[in-house]
């Protein structure tokens, strides 16, 4: 069955994202070229610009694809069928992989304004609005915390213990000469912690 104009045209453009992301998993932002992508898409420079315009808009495109990961991790959160404090388990192991997977994008959105895309904005809006409130939630009912400017600091506490040692593992194995535990014993402590 041969294929339409208009689902190839998605497929190449899909071949030409992942091929985008799978370069940004091994190599990072910073050696992205669309000459380079559209060589290992095995398409002409002229096709990726077709699709994208730019080289910012390809990552931009590429950096929505991978934000949205990250908000499939929220929904975690609303599995009222588990306790409260495994749901918050859960969701912070995913969470902070899939930004292990990307340390280099946790860089830049902290440094947000030497990467300025429209996705990353997208993604603090919906942070802000409905990624924080369902884990503030939670946390109350792990902590019976009524104050809501209590669970806001504990919420930004977290993902601080928990994304910090992300930014800085190229500093804090030297440094301190230790790897870091895994994933699975940060979050176990952190969550030790609360009542």
């Amino acid at each position: 069955m041969k294929q339409s104009s208009k689902e190839h045209e998605l497929s190449t453009k899909e071949h030409i994202l992942k091929v985008t992301h799978d370069y940004i998993l091994q190599t990072g932002f910073e050696a992205v070229t669309t000459r380079k992508i559209a060589a290992l898409a095995n398409v002409n420079i002229a096709m990726v610009n077709y699709y994208f315009g730019s080289k910012d808009k390809l990552l931009n495109e590429t950096i929505k694809t991978i934000l949205n990961s990250y908000k499939g991790c929220f929904s975690i959160l609303d599995q009222a069928d588990l306790p409260a404090k495994k749901r918050m388990e859960i969701f912070l192991t995913e969470y902070a992989r899939t930004f292990q997977k990307y340390p280099e994008l946790l860089r830049q959105i902290v440094r947000h304004s030497s990467f300025p895309f429209d996705s990353q904005f997208e993604f603090a809006h919906f942070v802000k609005t409905m990624g924080f409130p369902k884990v503030t939630a939670v946390l109350k009912e792990i902590t019976n915390e009524l104050d809501s400017d209590k669970l806001i600091l504990t919420s930004v506490q977290i993902f601080g213990a928990l994304l910090f040692p992300i930014l800085m593992e190229p500093l804090i194995g030297p440094m301190f000469h230790c790897p870091m535990p895994d994933l699975e014993q940060q979050v176990a402590e952190i969550l030790s912690k609360m009542s």
